[in-house]
This record gives structure tokens, C-alpha cells and sequence, in this order.
């Protein structure tokens, strides 16, 4: 896996919420892709994507899993041959 950002969730993490989207301090916004749901309460915690393939997975920490997500800000492309990149400007 190849790590895409790192930076944290903006305000309270409430955990996996079945279809939840999720705003990094960053302005990036992620949507769970899998279903998922497992409570907690956090707050700004460090949240770091990673790429495996086509697919990301985001990693939160206090969370004792990753959860596969897709991107709904242009910031972060999809991947091109391979490799996922992000936008500069």
C-alpha cells in the first residue's frame, strides 16, 4: 500500500458510520465505499489514506481497523498507471 495524505479528521469522529463521509482538516472529503459501523468518539484525530491498487483505505487512528473509501474532492485523483496521485494546485 502506498500512503496518499496525512492529516486529520476536522472536529468530532464519531467511528465508522455505515455510509459516512468524513472532512480532513486538509478539505479533502471521504465516503465509506464498505459498510462499516463501530463507534467512538475522537477528536481531531489523524487520519491517513492509502492506495492499494485502485482502491483507498482510510486509516483513523484510535480505529483498530482501515475502511475502504472513495474520494469526493478533485484534489485527489484517481490513479494513473498504477499509482494514485494528488493534485498540486
Amino acid at each position: 500500500m502506498e500512503l496518499v495524505t496525512e492529516s486529520q479528521i476536522a472536529g468530532i469522529f464519531r467511528g465508522w458510520e455505515g455510509n459516512g463521509m468524513y472532512i480532513l482538516a486538509n478539505g479533502q472529503v471521504w465516503k465509506q465505499a464498505q459498510y462499516r459501523y463501530e463507534q467512538n468518539s475522537l477528536l481531531n484525530p489523524t487520519a491517513r489514506v492509502w492506495s492499494d491498487d485502485d482502491r483507498f483505505y482510510l486509516e483513523v487512528a484510535g480505529m483498530p481497523d482501515r475502511i475502504e473509501v472513495r474520494p469526493l474532492t478533485a484534489d485527489v485523483a484517481e490513479p494513473i498507471g498504477g499509482a494514485p496521485h494528488r493534485r498540486e494546485g
